[in-house]
């Protein structure tokens, strides 16, 4: 066997190994319950009821490159609130920081994942444009229905209050803003707060997407 041979078969067996050890950790992570629905037209995309709930603590890599954090101005507020969080560059530390505060206030959570990955309004998701930021993105076939979700991937749903996004720890929790906009005094009463779930009452899961930028 030739050394070009001997290697590519050294890939192939690397790869095959790799792919295995991959599904055995989504495998052990499992979905409880999971119910979804297939939605027809365009915009069509597989909705689960809020029956589906992640099990283990099986975590991925983010697929894309993390954005810069550098401070922007989101909503009236600064990102230079929270100078430690910049200084990792990291938007899943940046969002984490901003937990128990009331930042953008109890509809912000557009404006809350903006902020953590150095958006604005402008250049992010629009206030109350959650489900036009998935859909579009959904219409790219970007959009995404696999658990468990990874770490800062953006995650979309709709409950009695709207449309609601917000950022994956990778663990089956969720950094939310705008809590008290979808459950008036949940948790401890403040606007960005850590979830067990996407969304909180009644909801419906429409997806998540890695983030763009």
């Amino acid at each position: 066997m030739g050394q070009v041979e001997a290697a590519a078969r050294r890939l192939l067996l690397g790869a095959l190994a790799s792919c295995a050890m991959a599904m055995a950790a989504l495998s052990s992570a499992g979905v409880a319950d999971a119910t979804c629905a297939q939605v027809s037209g365009p915009r069509a995309a597989a909705i689960c009821s809020n029956g589906a709930q992640l099990r283990g603590g099986a975590q991925q890599q983010l697929g894309s490159r993390p954005s810069s954090t550098s401070a922007v101005t989101v909503g009236g507020t600064s990102t230079a609130n929270f100078p430690a969080a910049i200084a990792v560059g990291n938007p899943v530390t940046l969002a984490e920081s901003m937990v128990g505060t009331d930042t953008f206030g109890p509809y912000g959570c557009e404006d809350f994942v903006d902020a953590a990955y150095g958006r604005t309004t402008a250049t992010g998701i629009g206030h109350d444009g959650a489900l036009a930021f998935y859909q579009s993105l959904a219409d790219r076939g970007l959009a995404h229905h696999e658990m468990p979700i990874p770490p800062g991937a953006l995650v979309f749903s709709t409950g009695p209050d709207g449309d609601h996004v917000d950022i994956s720890r990778g663990n089956g929790t969720y950094i939310s803003g705008g809590v008290q906009g979808l459950s008036p005094g949940y948790g401890d009463g403040h606007n960005v707060q850590i979830l067990p779930t996407p969304n909180l009452g009644s909801w419906t899961l429409y997806g998540w997407v890695y983030p763009p930028w």
